[in-house]
């Protein structure tokens, strides 16, 4: 196998903006990182409210990423592809994902009664990431 002719034949003309979407994301969620350890305490929830919130953001900009990656799939003339063992993995990893994600969603709903923020941040971030992991 000639690993230099195939690393040619292959069409990288997206690949830059994946990459650099990607470090985007990335960067978020280290600065996620940084802001929930710069704000924990047990006697605030700023930390965890600040994390739900930056997450429902990603979970958002997930949804519009993988909404145009259907439209640009679609468009595609070889949609038909066998994924084997990932497709498996993948389905099994989205089912238990949307549980947490519903369980989340409960665990908001139990905290309504004080009509917090953060209790409408945690439903909102456990929507979009059911949405999120069904559109993708």
């Amino acid at each position: 196998i000639n690993v230099k002719k195939y690393l040619q034949d292959l069409d990288w003309r997206s690949s830059g903006k994946g990459m650099v979407l990607g470090f985007i994301i990335m960067a978020l969620n280290f600065i996620n990182l940084g802001l929930f350890f710069g704000f924990s305490s047990f006697e605030e929830s700023t930390d965890e409210f600040i994390s739900k919130l930056t997450n429902s953001v990603i979970n958002l900009v997930g949804m519009i990423a993988t909404g145009l990656a259907i439209l640009k799939i679609m468009n595609l003339k070889d949609k038909d592809q066998d994924t084997g063992a990932d497709g498996a993995l993948l389905f099994i990893s989205g089912f238990f994902l949307i549980l947490y994600s519903i369980l989340e969603i409960m665990v908001g709903f139990s905290e309504i009664q004080e009509m917090t923020i953060y209790s409408n941040v945690q439903i909102l971030n456990g929507i979009f990431s059911v949405l999120s992991t069904i559109f993708q």
